[in-house]
């Protein structure tokens, strides 16, 4: 009898088990296919428009809610599978920076209740901009909240929750020889 089988077995048990891709949205995971994504939203319907940075592109979207401020989710998907979802909230009036700027800082304000204090946050309003941008990064995730509105004209405020990708090792450039001097 061979030991090799049983020395395989063994390492095959020793080995981690794979972290299940994070959450996104309300059970959505990162990589889901979109038939997955619209067999768990099936009140949603299919969506068109821009894509986004990274390469995903809109494919199903349904109302929803965020802590009682109703929007629209949209879920993005590059390669046919779930990378990104947007959540544009409604509601947002024109010539209403003042308030507008204050639900969003209560939503900040509830993010960081669940997510902690963000780790990064803008919070300006400067000759007629008002901006106020803030991430949390939390079980894999960034989550990025967004509120810009320049002169009460074009109020957006919107929440983003997209999978934190690592960036590779880049050891810069290595030079095997003296430059020379110019």
């Amino acid at each position: 009898m061979t030991l090799l089988p049983i020395l395989a077995a063994v390492a095959a048990l020793a080995k981690p088990a794979a972290a299940p891709p994070p959450e996104l949205w309300r059970g959505a995971l990162v990589g889901m296919p979109i038939a997955q994504v619209q067999a768990l939203f099936p009140k949603g319907y299919g969506a068109g428009g821009t894509g986004v940075e990274g390469g995903g592109v809109p494919g199903w979207a349904m109302p929803e809610q965020v802590y009682g401020r109703s929007g629209i989710a949209t879920f993005y998907f590059r390669s046919g599978l779930l990378s990104e979802v947007l959540v544009e909230l409604n509601d947002v009036k024109i010539n209403s920076t003042r308030t507008n700027f204050q639900q969003a800082r209560d939503l900040k304000a509830a993010l960081s209740d669940y997510y902690g204090k963000p780790e990064t946050c803008v919070d300006s309003a400067r000759r007629g901009l008002d901006r106020l941008d803030c991430r949390w990064n939390h079980n894999g995730v960034q989550v990025g909240l967004s509120y810009q509105d320049f002169g009460g004209q074009s109020p957006v405020l919107d929440v983003a929750v997209k999978q934190i990708i690592p960036k590779p090792y880049n050891p810069g450039a290595i030079f095997g020889h003296k430059a020379k001097k110019l």
